[in-house]
């Protein structure tokens, strides 16, 4: 990228040069997660030739200049993701109270064919889903779609964000669950999905605007502290996750049928999590 050109990201190119060729000891956290469960799936060489597929096939569709060009047009962004959340409601069966304002806008082709992609998605769980689990997904999606507005915006910013902002912008995690509302509703659920997404997005980002970088700001151009800080955040998170689990599981434990499926949810946020560790 040409430096000369892009006077707005003059604090990005700042920290990578600050960064550039320091040396820091970076400790095994594997530890950590020590008492988590990982595996290696049984479809891992389907999943290898699904995934290329699907991802050569996007690759077609989106690096049309009209596509990528969407990062650094915010009013074409935004009508592109209000469109996708409005497609996405009528998808899932759900009225249309979206947080998005309407916008009317025409799309390209390659901008329509990436958000109908979501249409066989949607039957499916219109077909298997319960209305208030459409309702469930449907919140984490609005709030995925809010969450890629602030951080299209942070891109666009002059300014790197503080660290809070950065973990707040990664929230957002949905998985597959069947769970009553009580459960899905219980304070403790949120904390299982806020931990898991801290512990997500605590590990190395290819960006300067991911947590050690901006930690490396908050602890004075200290790169050994802010990788130090970076794990103790790892360590918090997971001992609040751990926490969470058990408070939940106890106050469910007269129902084994949901324990049971309260369990596999548990754990998938755990294989996530030393997944992502892993790769």
């Amino acid at each position: 990228m040409d430096k000369s050109n892009t006077g707005k990201l003059n604090e990005r190119f700042e920290i990578v040069e600050l960064l550039r060729g320091q040396h820091i000891e970076i400790p095994n956290f594997h530890h950590l997660f020590e008492q988590w469960p990982e595996a290696t799936s049984v479809q891992l060489d389907a999943l290898r030739t699904d995934v290329d597929r699907t991802l050569d096939n996007q690759w077609i569709e989106s690096d049309s200049p009209e596509f990528s060009e969407l990062s650094l047009n915010l009013p074409a962004a935004q009508a592109f993701r209000a469109t996708t959340v409005e497609r996405v409601r009528t998808c899932l069966a759900l009225d249309h109270n979206t947080p998005y304002q309407r916008i009317d806008a025409t799309l390209t082709e390659a901008q329509n064919s990436i958000i109908e992609q979501f249409v066989p998605v949607g039957h499916a769980l219109v077909k298997h889903y319960t209305l208030d689990q459409r309702h469930a997904l449907m919140q984490e999606i609005d709030l995925f779609v809010e969450m890629c507005e602030v951080e299209q915006r942070v891109q666009l910013s002059a300014h790197l964000p503080s660290v809070e902002a950065y973990q707040r912008r990664r929230m957002g995690y949905v998985l597959d669950v069947r769970l009553p509302e009580h459960v899905m509703l219980n304070p403790a659920m949120r904390r299982l999905w806020d931990e898991t997404n801290i512990i997500i997005s605590t590990q190395a980002q290819n960006q300067v605007d991911s947590l050690i970088p901006l930690l490396y700001i908050a602890h004075n151009q200290n790169l050994q502290a802010a990788v130090d800080d970076a794990i103790n955040i790892l360590r918090t998170a997971v001992a609040r996750f751990d926490f969470a689990a058990k408070s939940l599981l106890e106050e469910i434990a007269s129902d084994r049928v949901v324990t049971a499926d309260l369990v596999r949810f548990i754990d998938s946020c755990r294989y996530a999590c030393t997944a992502n560790l892993n790769w």
